[in-house]
């Protein structure tokens, strides 16, 4: 037979090597993308948009509705409520090309949110601020145009801060 009491004693220590391994990564509080574990007692959860058009709320609402976690249709339904007070996005330029066209940029998207749990402020108000790079392609036959790319990166953007929100909210109610 092809597995020796060698092999089956080998797979068994890979086997403990790899349980200890998830289990550590669990214990310093590694997560899944996206896996957030709020209590039953915050749902539903109603988010309140800055009114600045921006689509940070929408983006909450979809990770919210991903996560399996319950909405509610107005505040008063709700027992947590995200309220956004203020949410920017920046473009700066960081470098020129020879003829003076911006060729490096920094987009930047910051959002002030508060949680009201049960109508009483769950946390204070926060500033959630993420970053990227990039560059315009001078390559011919590049796909993407330069507004695409930006597109690109502010839908990065604003799922990263969705993204930590959420976690923050999470880490919050999980203390309370």
């Amino acid at each position: 037979m092809w597995w020796s009491e060698h092999a089956v004693a080998r797979l068994g220590w890979r086997g403990i090597v790899a349980g200890a391994l998830l289990a550590s990564l669990a214990a310093c509080g590694w997560r899944l993308q996206g896996a957030y574990d709020l209590p039953p007692r915050f749902s539903p959860v109603y988010v309140q948009d800055s009114g600045s058009g921006s689509r940070l709320g929408y983006e909450l609402r979809d990770q919210l509705r991903l996560a399996g976690i319950p909405q509610a249709d107005t505040p008063a339904q709700a027992a947590t409520v995200i309220a956004i007070h203020r949410d920017r996005f920046q473009r700066q330029i960081l470098a020129v090309d020879r003829a003076g066209k911006g060729r490096d940029y920094g987009a930047i998207l910051s959002a002030e949110y508060e949680v009201l749990h049960g109508g009483k402020p769950l946390q204070p108000r926060r500033t959630v601020q993420r970053r990227r790079d990039y560059l315009v392609s001078q390559a011919e036959g590049d796909p993407l145009t330069d507004e695409q790319r930006a597109l690109e990166i502010t839908d990065a953007l604003r799922r990263d801060v969705a993204r930590e929100i959420l976690r923050q909210l999470t880490l919050q109610a999980n203390d309370t």
